[in-house]
């Protein structure tokens, strides 16, 4: 049994008495402060581990460049058919994917899909984003720890592919050659096409 007294971790020596333990093997007290070196040893253990593992993953996404690139103009052409969703204007708008992990409950963690950086993000307006920093490898391990899936830009290209498999929708408010003219018309006034490059988009938008 062990208790906690002060600066002290005691020992109830009755108790290994009883289990047949010699006193001789048994210290007084055990100091804390060898408790708190072992912990500063794992804590930095652990900083160092997280810096590796942070790194490793920004690599990953950056050798996935030409999957990202193809991500917001396909987000585009499903969007409409099956509703609108903000989550794939935000993609198609901004050329950004959001991987902020679930609990944040707001975008702060993106991957930028023309060069597959993984950055923080400070919100303008509701509308308009920018980002403004490389993530810190404490954002990195956070949202890697809540959907790793999130960083597998094949798996995100995918999923698009899937949706864009799916029917026009009956109930939506737009015939499918409505929706077809606005994902033109939206395209356009992006500078959209099927490999994404901020240039390019910034060019047709001057």
């Amino acid at each position: 049994m062990l208790a906690r007294v002060g600066h002290w971790t005691r020992i109830n020596r009755e108790e290994y008495v009883k289990g047949g333990i010699s006193m001789d093997k048994i210290p007084d007290s055990i100091e804390t402060k060898n408790i708190k070196i072992s912990f500063e040893k794992l804590r930095s253990d652990i900083s160092e581990n997280i810096k590796v593992a942070a790194e490793k993953i920004r690599e990953y996404s950056h050798s996935q460049v030409d999957i990202w690139r193809q991500i917001p103009n396909l987000a585009l052409q499903t969007d409409g058919d099956n509703g609108y969703y903000p989550y794939k204007q935000f993609v198609y708008s901004n050329g950004l994917v959001d991987i902020s992990p679930d609990s944040r409950g707001s975008i702060i963690l993106v991957v930028d899909c023309e060069n597959g950086s993984i950055l923080s993000l400070s919100c303008i307006d509701r509308v308009k984003y920018i980002a403004d920093s490389f993530a810190s490898d404490e954002e990195i391990m956070d949202a890697w720890i809540s959907h790793q899936s999130a960083f597998d830009a094949q798996y995100q290209l995918d999923t698009l592919r899937q949706a864009a498999e799916l029917p026009h929708s009956p109930h939506s408010p737009r015939s499918e050659k409505e929706v077809q003219t606005w994902r033109s018309d939206v395209g356009k006034s992006l500078g959209l096409t099927a490999v994404y490059s901020r240039n390019q988009k910034s060019e047709k938008t001057e």
